[in-house]
């Protein structure tokens, strides 16, 4: 698709928030030189979005979705309602069904994968900024291969393996540092990741999670046993 066709004639302004800093600071960098961009925000938080979009003139966010105080999908919902100009494109790590129909269905208009280049993060400004919906190619595929374009397929969800792995882990009553260590992430990711299943689930602590990975079969799952097995995880 030809970005050319999409650029905005005047220079927006771009707000991007991720609390990682590495990433965050990175990200910024990217858009920062995108030659349409005109101003610059960063936020670590849905609540520092929403205090940046009430003083100043916001074009565009591009948010995390697991986040602290308030998470992409929530602060998307609340742009979409207070701030229906301005345009949302989530970004994460996991390419998940569940949670990409969930931020598409609160408003947002995009979304990428934070293993994405300085030219796609260019080209999805701009489509979305020319009024259309922009998605990475892996989620597409993704979208396509579950059949899945809104939330609440519960199927569908399980079938993610890092979902599955993560409440195997939880399930086997594994630490939020061996959790990290088995999966090769940090202690803070776990945490977020952990808080997005709850909010997934609807569980409402670590044994609810555990319950509902028990309701599934996660639990006994022969791969999964194999492979931490394997690695003398369990």
């Amino acid at each position: 698709m030809d970005t050319k066709a999409f650029l905005p004639e005047i220079k927006i302004s771009v707000v991007v928030a991720d609390d990682h800093e590495i990433f965050l600071t990175g990200l910024a960098g990217v858009v920062r030189k995108i030659s349409f961009v005109g101003k610059i925000c960063t936020a670590k938080n849905g609540e520092e979005v929403l205090m940046l979009l009430k003083n100043l003139p916001i074009s565009i966010v591009i948010l995390d979705i697991c986040m602290p105080i308030l998470n992409g999908i929530e602060t998307t919902s609340i742009i979409r309602k207070n701030y229906p100009k301005v345009k949302v494109i989530g970004i994460s790590s996991f390419n998940d069904c569940h949670l990409v129909s969930s931020i598409l269905n609160e408003g947002a208009k995009g979304f990428l994968l934070k293993n994405t280049t300085c030219a796609e993060i260019e080209k999805a400004i701009s489509v979305v900024m020319g009024g259309k919906v922009y998605l990475s190619r892996e989620v597409q595929e993704n979208l396509n291969e579950n059949d899945w374009i809104y939330p609440n397929k519960k199927k569908e969800f399980l079938r993610n393996n890092r979902i599955r792995e993560l409440l195997y882990l939880i399930c086997h009553e594994r630490t939020t540092k061996e959790i990290a260590g088995h999966l090769n992430i940090s202690e803070k990711t776990v945490e977020k990741y952990r808080s997005e299943l709850m909010r997934i689930t609807g569980a409402k602590n670590m044994v609810g999670l555990a319950v509902f990975a028990m309701k599934n079969n996660i639990h006994a799952d022969e791969i999964l046993n194999q492979k931490f097995e394997s690695r003398h995880a369990i």
